[in-house]
């Protein structure tokens, strides 16, 4: 039988083998990722361009309590047909002019039938850090709504035209 001790320490083991990867700021203090760090390098395919639109933005639906709590601000997935996709709020939405491949920005994506997936890094620690990790986070496409998971809490967002919120 194996004793406790061997058990925490196997845990211990497990959980620092995250990837954790240095990420340098710009000049403006954003940090930049390198675009070797992505997975997911491709440009969208025809197929993948008729899932997800491009020119159209993608706002998370929240209940009523949620967004009155949130002072009726929302996210917002806008995706490129380069890969990229920019997450930001209804309050700062295009506030800020940022490098795609910043942090902040969002990340990129990548559709599949009626799958998509979207790869962002978030710090690996709490305050200040250079160190990232890579969250790959799965969801599906019906028709207008995307459903994505990420650390294990769903999200959904519906397709809207820009002059429907703005």
């Amino acid at each position: 039988m194996v004793n406790k001790t061997t058990i925490v320490v196997l845990l211990i083991v497990l959980t620092s083998c995250v990837t954790k990867y240095h990420i340098e700021n710009d000049e403006n203090g954003e940090p930049i990722v390198n675009k070797n760090n992505y997975s997911f390098n491709q440009k969208m395919t025809l197929d993948s361009s008729d899932l997800i639109d491009t020119t159209s933005i993608y706002i998370e639906l929240l209940s009523e309590k949620t967004l009155k709590s949130n002072n009726n601000n929302f996210d917002i997935l806008i995706f490129h047909n380069d890969g990229y996709f920019e997450k930001t709020s209804k309050k700062y939405f295009r506030k800020f002019k940022r490098n795609k491949n910043s942090v902040y920005y969002g990340g990129k994506f990548f559709a599949d039938g009626d799958k998509i997936f979207i790869e962002e890094f978030y710090p690996a620690k709490e305050g200040k850090t250079n160190y990232y990790i890579k969250e790959i986070s799965e969801g599906q496409i019906n028709k207008d709504t995307v459903y994505i998971t990420v650390f294990g809490s769903q999200h959904k967002y519906v397709r809207k035209d820009y002059s429907e919120i703005f």
